[in-house]
């Protein structure tokens, strides 16, 4: 009897669960460190998100000239006043980095800033990545 009744729960039993658990990945950005080091240059990290001086907007200091650029480029319509948005400001950045290999520091300081005899800008940005990776 207890040999019948067994037989029979083991076949009322529901199947065992099986399920994959599917994890959303890290977002990788090559570009994360210099866009910390830009932003803390252009905007000290969103504390000052306009420069009277430059009419540089945003997280990443973007100057109307700039913008004209991108949107001519882009065929984007994309409005001065939006490039407070920080994710708009990072869309523009990255448009121009990414043009130059991540490791070229140098080289997206050039894309996003300009060339200057001093190279002033690109001494800013290695000092600030020097003490955000220390």
């Amino acid at each position: 009897m207890i040999i019948l009744f067994l037989t029979l729960f083991q076949s009322i039993c529901a199947p065992p669960l099986r399920e994959a658990v599917i994890c959303q990945p890290e977002e990788i950005n090559p570009y994360s460190d210099i866009m910390h080091a830009v932003t803390t240059i252009e905007s000290s990290n969103g504390v000052n998100l306009y420069n009277a001086k430059e009419q540089a907007v945003g997280w990443f200091g973007i100057r109307p000239i700039r913008l004209e650029d991108y949107n001519k480029r882009t065929g984007q319509n994309i409005t001065h006043a939006q490039c407070y948005d920080y994710e708009i400001g990072k869309r523009i950045f990255l448009y121009y980095a990414s043009q130059v290999d991540y490791r070229d520091i140098k080289g997206i300081c050039i894309a996003w800033n300009g060339v200057s005899k001093e190279n002033k800008y690109y001494a800013k940005i290695k000092s600030v990545l020097s003490d955000y990776k220390n």
